[in-house]
């Protein structure tokens, strides 16, 4: 029985009918996922937000939001620069959140709220590593 559900289980995950089960349907089409190659470095992020027509406001306009959700969200890059050793390190993480954050940001994609969804995802990632590596466990 237990080799059954496995099986059935294994199978929908494959795409395989379970044996004696109908086919399923084909599935519906996904949305269209969001760009992969807007990823920027900090100091990129940093000059760009310098620019940003709008001053940061977390209690704002969505736009004054959003730049306030990205100013802190550089800043806390910037704590990570030291813990995570470096650029290159700090670069690498930010390019994993970011690409797991724009799953975050789909969920309003077409209004002005899925960057404000990414950027909270990416902030709230970032506290969770920052609660992780700081500060150090005593000897």
């Amino acid at each position: 029985m237990v080799i059954g559900l496995l099986g059935a289980l294994l199978g929908g995950l494959l795409g395989a009918p379970a044996p004696g089960a109908c086919a399923q349907p084909a599935p519906e089409p996904q949305p269209r996922r969001i760009s992969l190659e807007l990823i920027e470095t900090l100091p990129e992020s940093i000059e760009r937000r310098r620019s940003f027509p709008f001053q940061a406001d977390c209690n704002g306009n969505t736009k004054e939001m959003l730049a306030c959700l990205w100013q802190q969200r550089d800043r806390q890059d910037q704590r990570l620069l030291p813990l995570l050793g470096g650029t290159q390190e700090l670069e690498l993480w930010r390019g994993v959140r970011q690409r797991v954050c724009r799953r975050a940001a789909e969920r309003g994609s077409g209004g002005s709220i899925a960057p404000l969804l990414g950027l909270e995802c990416e902030l709230a990632l970032d506290r969770a590593l920052l609660g992780q590596i700081t500060p150090p466990l005593a000897p």
